[in-house]
């Protein structure tokens, strides 16, 4: 009903590493934060190629970037330039990390608690850079609150203007409250 194929396969010398070289442009090269994470890339001269931990490096380079507000980051050269005959590679990475991003100004559809009890959850300011930990971080802290059932902290990236990225906090209260503070 079929045929049936086995396969040996005797794996050869594996491919070293000769050289890792990371390169950044845009307005975060300067920046310590972005410079660690390219420290921290799984691979390294003199390490056996591994295509897995190379893509897992790069995706590990764009979230990083993308968290400390370089939304636009993106790879002009991510390349792996292989020299089959002295089994030696050389991986080049150029990230463009464009404009870094800065918080806008927060808009709270939610009328349960006053405004100078939101602000005092709020853990950034406007024009504060853009971090999603932060937008985590008040989310985290409003359901804590005990004053809602339900919250939704975005940052509304597709509405940014001049580098700035608005805030939208929606919630909705507790169904019953029966605590006494």
């Amino acid at each position: 009903g079929g045929w049936h194929a086995i396969y040996n396969i005797e794996p050869g010398e594996p491919v070293i590493i000769r050289s890792v070289q990371v390169y950044m442009v845009g307005s975060g090269r300067e920046s310590e934060e972005l410079r660690e994470i390219f420290d921290d890339f799984p691979l390294k001269a003199g390490d056996v190629l591994n295509q897995i931990e190379y893509g897992r490096g790069k995706k590990q380079i764009l979230r990083f970037a993308r968290e400390k507000g370089y939304l636009d980051c993106h790879f002009d050269d991510a390349v792996i330039r292989l020299d089959r005959k002295k089994r030696e590679a050389d991986i080049v990475l150029s990230l463009n990390t464009g404009e870094r991003y800065f918080f806008g100004k927060t808009f709270s559809e939610q009328q349960i608690i006053i405004p100078s009890l939101f602000e005092r959850y709020r853990n950034y300011q406007e024009n504060d850079p853009y971090l999603r930990d932060n937008l985590v971080s008040l989310q985290r802290a409003l359901y804590r609150s005990g004053y809602f059932q339900f919250v939704t902290v975005k940052g509304e990236v597709e509405e940014a203007k001049d580098g700035k990225v608005p805030v939208s906090v929606m919630a909705e209260p507790l169904v019953k409250l029966n605590k006494y503070s």
